[in-house]
C-alpha cells in the first residue's frame, strides 16, 4: 500500500513538473518589439516585399528605406525652368531629362528603374531635371 502511494505521488510530481516546464518554455517573449530590425533579429518571418516587412504575430513592421538610394534611374540634371521642361526617357523611363535632351539607355529592364515603386517623379528642382 505504501509503495502504491509513493509511486502515485512520484508520477503526480513528474506530471506537475513537466506541466510547469512546458508552460515556462512556451511562454512568449516578454521583450517588446519596437522596430523592423528588432523583429528580424528575434527571428520572426520577413515578407519579401518592397519595403520588406516583418510580422511578429501581432504587428507587421515595415523596413525603413531611403527610396532615393534604392532607385537606380539617372538624372541628366539638364537646365529647366519648370516641371514641364522635364520628362522621363530611356527604354524603361529610368532617365529624368530635359525635353530637348536625346539620351540613350542600355534598355535593361531592372526593377529598380520603376520610379512609381519608389514614389519618385521627374521634376525641375533648382533649375535641374532630377528625380524627387
Amino acid at each position: 500500500m505504501k509503495k502504491k502511494i509513493i509511486i502515485t505521488l512520484s508520477i503526480s510530481l513528474i506530471i506537475i513538473l513537466a506541466g510547469i516546464i512546458i508552460i515556462f518554455l512556451s511562454k512568449p517573449s516578454q521583450e517588446k518589439i519596437i522596430s523592423f530590425e528588432q523583429c528580424v533579429n528575434l527571428g520572426f518571418p520577413v515578407i519579401e516585399t518592397y519595403p520588406q516587412q516583418c510580422n511578429d504575430g501581432k504587428t507587421t513592421w515595415t523596413e525603413e528605406t531611403n527610396k532615393q538610394n534604392d532607385f537606380c534611374g539617372t538624372s541628366t540634371k539638364s537646365y529647366c525652368e519648370s516641371n514641364q521642361d522635364c520628362i522621363t526617357g530611356g527604354c524603361n523611363g529610368e532617365i529624368c531629362e530635359n525635353t530637348t535632351d536625346s539620351v540613350f539607355s542600355t534598355c535593361q529592364a531592372l526593377d529598380c528603374f520603376d520610379n512609381r515603386k519608389y514614389e519618385l517623379n521627374c521634376k525641375c528642382i533648382n533649375n535641374e531635371c532630377i528625380w524627387s
